[in-house]
């Protein structure tokens, strides 16, 4: 179940700990994992021999960042951004992903988005507000990136942005 989408914009920034524009990269690694370990390692899951596979199917990617908007301090250290998303980019999958009413469709190498991203216990990235926290940006609005691609509104406003808006509404806020 993904979390509700955001009240308004201070809380959508709030929660991401980078923003950036930027591409989704190739994939780095994929696998199954059972959640985060005492010291925050990946507890990865892998399947043994005539059983099946258990956890939760993550792929990573890497990110081709464009401009940064928020830094927790990676960035400018010089790390780079890794994006872990739930699923398997697969051609079947993708195919899903152009359904109009698909929720949250999965990412793809090639995809430009505002990312909103928070951290993970180790170090990667990934959407706290699921497709509120992938924007589209390459239009005259900004849109979530959910299979309908509605613009992006705040709860009690019909006020839509264009990417310039956003961008320079986020790094006011940013400064602030």
């Amino acid at each position: 179940m993904l979390v509700p989408p955001p009240k308004d914009m201070s809380e959508l920034v709030s929660k991401a700990d980078v923003i950036v524009v930027g591409e989704v990269g190739e994939v780095i690694q994929q696998g199954y994992y059972g959640g985060y370990d005492a010291e925050g390692r990946l507890i990865l899951r892998g399947g043994e021999p005539d059983k099946p596979v258990s956890g939760v199917p993550f792929t990573d990617f890497g990110i081709k960042i464009e401009r940064v908007l928020k830094d927790d301090g990676s960035i400018a250290a010089g790390q780079p951004i890794i994006l872990r998303v739930t699923g398997h980019p697969t051609n079947e999958v993708r195919q899903l992903s152009t359904d109009p009413r698909a929720e949250f469709p999965l990412s793809s190498p090639g995809d430009r988005h505002l990312l909103l991203l928070s951290k993970n216990p180790d170090g990667s990235y990934g959407f706290y507000y699921g497709p509120w926290s992938r924007l589209i940006i390459d239009g005259a609005l900004v849109r979530v990136s959910n299979g309908a691609k509605e613009p992006l509104k705040f709860a009690n406003s019909e006020r839509v942005f264009t990417p310039a808006e956003l961008i320079d509404a986020i790094e006011r806020m940013v400064r602030r």
